[in-house]
């Protein structure tokens, strides 16, 4: 999308997600919006599955810092994986306390911002066992729990948690052999 805007900036606080990718038109920035400073405003700003990583007491904050980088006329794009198909189900197996696109149209209704909300679906598709595997354990690990309850397992915790994704990851496998989850989402569109 970004070869054909004339002005990009792109920001992504792990440096391991930006290794090596290089876009012509883009300013690649190594930080998080919080630090992110700019006299532009944009057309477009899209915000896909970040949200998962701030507080959700900060998400009118945060949602108020993307939006004053649209210019009037633009529209803010934000994605999040919604409380509905394969995906939640495999995250809800593990936890009740997640965040998902519900969470994100109750802030826009408390802000009482206009939006329309467009219902999407992604597709993941995997040859083998252990591709589907590490998918699942990524949605469960990410999703579920934190660095600290993560750490606070025992080893024998975290085997029978494996156990559990592995045979979620094999109820992924279809008659052809293929491995495929898919990860329903709620696509809202802010207008400026």
């Amino acid at each position: 999308m970004a070869t054909l805007l004339f002005s990009s900036a792109l920001l992504e606080p792990n440096q391991n997600q930006i290794a090596g990718f290089k876009l012509e038109k883009a300013k690649i920035l190594l930080e998080p919006l919080e630090h992110y400073h700019s006299p532009e405003q944009y057309e477009l700003v899209v915000c896909s599955h970040v949200l998962y990583h701030v507080p959700l007491s900060e998400w009118g904050a945060f949602i108020d810092r993307l939006l004053s980088f649209v210019r009037p006329g633009g529209t803010c794009v934000i994605v999040m994986a919604a409380a509905r198909g394969p995906t939640y189900e495999l995250c809800r197996d593990f936890s009740e306390t997640m965040l998902f696109g519900e969470q994100l149209l109750t802030t826009m209704q408390h802000k009482r911002l206009p939006h329309e909300v467009l219902p999407t679906m992604s597709g993941f598709v995997a040859r083998t066992f252990e591709e589907v595997y590490t998918l699942c354990r990524f949605f469960v690990l990410e999703g579920c729990f934190t660095a600290e309850q993560l750490a606070a397992l025992s080893e024998d915790e975290v085997r029978a948690l494996d156990a559990r994704i592995r045979v979620h990851a094999e109820r992924c496998r279809g008659d052809d052999g293929v491995y495929r989850l898919e990860q329903d989402e709620e696509l809202l569109l802010l207008p400026r």
